[in-house]
């Protein structure tokens, strides 16, 4: 048993009166004999409402009003994937170049140059950079297109672009120098 549905039996014991629904992305409980509403999002056992109102009224009308504003996120949030979609599709053509910038002490900067995109894979190639400095240690690089370094490589197409791994992700180059630093 998960400690989600631990802490759901929890609460059903606590509050035995309590209507369990699930919607919004949400598990509610609602108790009309104690004028109580508790909610958790998604699978989370901790909850993000937990209140107690005066009357019936004044719990029917957050609760309403909750439900809106849940509402309301998830089409947010479903506009935004659709316009990331969007972008997604805009961008990720053969011939386009995309950046790498990471670090911590340093600015790491990487370019690539989309090679094939076949459905939801794109087939990419690390190409060579042009630095320019404005002291020993730092300065702005733009990449090369066409002039490749090492062997092609496949990424998959994500819900927010191309990732490489858990430190970079690949956003459009749209030409202008990127600032790059190393640490001495």
């Amino acid at each position: 048993m998960s400690k989600f549905d631990k802490t759901l039996e929890r609460i059903q014991s606590w509050y035995p009166n309590a209507v369990k629904s699930e919607s919004h992305g949400h598990t509610f409980f609602v108790d009309e004999n104690e004028f109580t509403m508790i909610a958790y999002r998604g699978k989370s056992s901790k909850a993000v409402v937990r209140t107690r109102f005066k009357n019936q009224i004044a719990l029917n009308s957050y609760f309403t009003t909750f439900k809106e504003q849940a509402q309301k996120a998830i089409d947010s949030n479903l506009k935004r994937l659709e316009i990331l979609k969007a972008e997604n599709e805009a961008q990720i053509k053969t011939d386009a170049i995309f950046v790498s910038s990471w670090g911590y002490e340093q600015t790491n900067v990487s370019f690539y140059q989309v090679i094939t995109v076949k459905g939801t894979k794109v087939t990419l190639k690390k190409i060579t950079q042009e630095r320019q400095y404005d002291n020993a240690d730092s300065g702005s690089t733009s990449g090369v297109k066409d002039k490749f370094i090492g062997d092609p490589f496949t990424l998959r197409i994500g819900r927010y672009g191309l990732r490489m791994d858990s430190v970079q992700s690949l956003r459009f180059w749209d030409g202008r120098p990127v600032y790059w630093s190393s640490y001495h």
